[in-house]
């Protein structure tokens, strides 16, 4: 394992972290190739590998405590990214395998570039943590695990392939939110701040507390499913599968 105490540079060439674990205190640019098999980075200052490559060739970490500018050329392997810093912080548009967020509400929100895919698993990691899409959208494949907040904001438009637990707030605008695995918000918000769609093709276990707004809930799964006794201001039924009543319903719309 090795520190360094100020920053750290890949000039030219490939520096390999391996199996290791590297700790910069400083800033890190990496203009050659970085390479990290089951170590980890760990990067306190800002991280440029503009021009460069970060190539991950097993399950390593990447923490990123400062600004981060660009990724280079990036492969995730089956890495975990970690963007940590307790101030605002720019979450590059990539395709990541594991996602973490970890901030502190409000000055930690962490806020989509670009669109994002995550092919495994996200998380945000406290309930201080706000991961926000303005118009841009999210897709994961994985599990996602919410105690904090995940927006969407104007037209943003996020897919869950996988299943959600929601402790914390999913919060749509007026794009969609599409979930096709279960979906639990049990103790937690499903909020929506405008017109927007939610649509399950799974099951639901709760929405927790569900903010209706002016939006619309769509029950679009091929198998059978529990319409969730609550007040929905737009409820739609969809796909020729039998859909049953969980209790009373209120619709408002």
């Amino acid at each position: 394992n090795t520190t360094v105490a100020n920053d750290f540079t890949v000039s030219g060439g490939t520096y390999g972290v391996g199996a290791n674990n590297l700790t910069v205190s400083g800033d890190t640019d990496i203009d050659g190739t970085l390479t990290i098999s089951t170590g980890s980075l760990d990067v306190s200052g800002s991280f440029d590998a503009t021009g460069g490559n970060v190539t991950f060739t097993g399950a390593g970490m990447l923490e990123l405590g400062g600004v981060v500018t660009s990724l280079g050329t990036f492969t995730e392997g089956t890495s975990t990214v970690n963007y940590n810093e307790s101030a605002a912080q720019t979450i590059l548009a990539e395709t990541y395998y594991n996602l973490i967020l970890t901030g502190s509400s409000p000055l930690g929100k962490k806020s989509a570039a670009g669109n994002i895919v995550v092919s495994n698993d996200l998380t945000t990691s406290n309930s201080s943590t706000v991961f926000e899409f303005d118009n841009y959208d999210l897709t994961v494949s994985g599990a996602t695990t919410n105690p904090g907040y995940i927006q969407g904001i104007n037209a943003a438009n996020l897919t869950f392939d996988g299943a959600v637990t929601n402790t914390g707030y999913l919060v749509i605008n007026t794009g969609v939110v599409d979930i096709n695995g279960v979906y639990n918000a049990t103790g937690g918000q499903t909020y929506f701040a405008s017109a927007g769609t939610m649509q399950f093709s799974g099951d639901i276990t709760s929405f927790g507390t569900l903010t209706e707004g002016s939006g619309t809930v769509k029950y679009d799964g091929t198998s059978s499913q529990t319409v969730i006794a609550d007040n929905y201001y737009n409820l739609t039924i969809e796909n020729a599968s039998t859909k049953t009543a969980g209790g009373n319903l209120n619709v408002d719309g």
